[in-house]
């Protein structure tokens, strides 16, 4: 593999660039559904910008209260923006 000779640990005294803390929120289920207009924009959409924009990520990270242990385990959800 290509990527395998370019891989480095990071030595031990070394703290990571981020902390996991930073991150748990993304990992909390979205049992809800919202759709709403945004009204306000800072600065201006260029006239060019044209479509919907999907994003497929985790959606449920827990089934019936028990938290699953990868995010590929969970179950999917559609973001999308037009």
């Amino acid at each position: 593999m290509a990527f395998a000779d370019d891989y480095q640990e990071l030595p031990e005294n070394k703290p990571p660039i981020y902390m996991q803390e930073d991150w748990a929120r993304g990992y909390d289920s979205q049992p809800n559904e919202y759709d709403y207009w945004i009204d306000q924009v800072e600065g201006e959409i260029p006239q060019e910008l044209q479509g919907t924009w999907l994003r497929n990520g985790p959606g449920l990270l827990d089934i019936n209260g028990y938290r699953v242990h990868h995010p590929f385990d969970g179950d999917g959800m559609i973001c999308a923006i037009a």
